[in-house]
């Protein structure tokens, strides 16, 4: 069993039952199942091998969660770095971790456009999730 069969298993015995709850908005876990699938969806369509290293540089947030589930459900790793990591630091964890993928939310992608394309780095993608963004995503990045 992994993280994702959790939520699978709370989806179908708690489908509307508040799963997770921020600040200003809460989610079932129907939704957030809903929502962990469409991220995983989206990670695959980038046709990366199992096990890929994706960093979370994403605040606390209903985005967070579903991000952790949807990596997990792709067979991916996730890599959680706290969005007070600034520049160096975010550059160093990203050539470190050798992640292909950056998962970020929009007020987040101007620390996340610093990053610099180096021999280290592997990164490829930056998806961006949240309302304001349309769940969009950046093709490419590193090339």
């Amino acid at each position: 069993m992994n993280i994702y069969d959790t939520l699978v298993n709370a989806t179908k015995n708690y489908p509307d039952k508040v799963a997770v709850s921020a600040i200003d908005n809460s989610v079932s876990y129907s939704v957030l199942n809903n929502y962990a699938r469409s991220i995983a969806s989206k990670l695959l369509s980038y046709g990366i091998n199992r096990g890929t290293r994706v960093v979370l540089y994403l605040e606390d947030s209903i985005d967070m969660v579903a991000a952790i589930y949807g990596v997990n459900m792709a067979g991916l790793v996730f890599v959680p770095v706290s969005p007070q990591a600034r520049d160096l630091k975010l550059q160093m964890v990203v050539d470190h971790s050798e992640a292909e993928i950056i998962i970020t939310q929009r007020k987040l992608l101007g620390f996340v456009n610093t990053l610099e394309c180096s021999k280290e780095s592997n990164l490829k993608h930056i998806v961006i999730l949240g309302e304001e963004s349309g769940d969009e995503a950046i093709e490419t990045f590193c090339t």
